[in-house]
């Protein structure tokens, strides 16, 4: 008889891990899956519930943020808008200066006026290559709220009264919730709580 020795493996994971909702300084949904042990993420972090991300915001700018003794705080994550912002930041002055380098490199003479407009240049924008996006503004109004920037204006995916409740039918609310944004493992949560997440 063949033996299964990843099905330990895999029973020990789930024991270890567990699928967490985490809700963000904005009321926004993110999913994961966490380390009992230590509450950090071990997966990737994704938008959770239908929404989508207009920043794409990277996971290095996503933390849980800790109690005063160093426990993360349940349910809770931060985007980490001024670390995120300070990078940007970093790489805009390394992208000037190689549009600095390339326009001096490229016009051996140049007025004031001029070098205003290297920014603009195609010549020299293909030196510095892409420009770091989002730009520091851009970042700076999500910080301060800007719901078109955070995804906040965008229609919200509704799950019809009928499965509200109690869910009992998959194939039944597999099309009821038919384009409405839901990841398979995202529905598969939501099946299994028969509830939903966005009030209609």
């Amino acid at each position: 008889m063949q033996v299964d020795y990843s099905h330990g493996l895999d029973k020990g994971q789930r024991t270890q891990r567990r699928s967490v909702r985490l809700e963000d300084q904005f009321g926004r949904l993110w999913g994961c899956s966490i380390e009992k042990s230590t509450g950090d993420p071990c997966t990737s972090i994704n938008p959770f519930g239908g929404w989508a991300d207009p920043l794409g915001t990277p996971n290095a700018y996503l933390r849980i943020p800790k109690h005063d003794d160093g426990t993360p705080r349940s349910g809770r994550i931060v985007v980490d808008f001024d670390r995120w912002i300070a990078s940007v930041q970093g790489s805009m002055d390394d992208w000037n200066r190689l549009l600095e380098v390339a326009g001096k490199m490229e016009y051996r003479v140049y007025t004031a006026e001029e070098r205003k407009k290297w920014r603009d240049d195609p010549i020299l924008r293909a030196h510095a290559g892409p420009e770091p996006t989002p730009s520091v503004e851009t970042l700076k109004k999500a910080q301060a709220g800007d719901k078109d920037l955070l995804g906040l204006n965008a229609p919200k995916p509704v799950i019809p009264q009928k499965q509200r409740n109690r869910v009992s039918d998959w194939a039944d609310f597999v099309q009821s919730m038919k384009g409405q944004g839901y990841s398979p493992k995202e529905l598969g949560e939501l099946y299994r709580e028969g509830k939903n997440l966005v009030p209609a």
